[in-house]
């Protein structure tokens, strides 16, 4: 039987024991908690990081996206967009319709066309065609000068000719689809 003496170290080692190692356990806790948290926060600055990487490639693309906007609306008739307008007067195309419209239009007429629809083609024609020649260079150099397709540009100041020869033979923008064949 122990004595009094070794009861007590018996019941102190009862109380002291657990709570110690209660007091270690709740120590280790803290530590690993300690390194969750700097775990959680080295974390969020990679995701930070990431999330303002991503921010700027977005801004990229919406500047990308407003850059490739087309120059033509998707409605019909076939309309110019805001940056089909820009492109239009930049390009040197406004003006070259502006001051070359007697003989466009006289080229147009050549076809005889009867409907909007008509028009609206020949004029694409009609300016093809002048591509090919002198006076069209300036508007080429430009094309070359800003990386642009010949193509995108004869749409454009083709709509702008349509537009501009309507009224001549007695139509509105509108009536290219009540004369379009394919519509019908």
């Amino acid at each position: 039987m122990p004595s009094g003496n070794e009861n007590i170290w018996l019941q102190y080692a009862n109380v002291f024991i657990p709570i110690g190692v209660s007091v270690v356990g709740v120590i280790i806790g803290i530590f690993v908690y300690k390194e969750k948290v700097k775990n959680l926060e080295e974390n969020m600055k990679e995701v930070k990081a990431d999330l303002k990487e991503i921010r700027d490639k977005v801004i990229a693309c919406e500047t990308s996206l407003k850059e490739r906007e087309p120059y033509t609306k998707r409605k019909s008739p076939v309309g110019l967009t805001d940056r089909g307008k820009a492109f239009l007067n930049n390009s040197g195309g406004k003006d070259f319709i502006d001051n070359n419209f007697a003989v466009l239009k006289l080229e147009i007429e050549k076809s005889d066309p009867k409907t909007a629809y008509d028009v609206q083609e020949k004029s694409k024609v009609v300016l093809k065609n002048m591509a090919n020649t002198d006076i069209f260079n300036p508007l080429k150099e430009f094309l070359f000068k800003e990386g642009l397709e010949l193509d995108d540009l004869i749409t454009v100041m083709g709509i702008y000719l349509r537009d501009k020869f309507l009224p001549e033979k007695g139509f509105l923008p509108e009536d290219v689809d009540k004369t379009d064949p394919t519509k019908k």
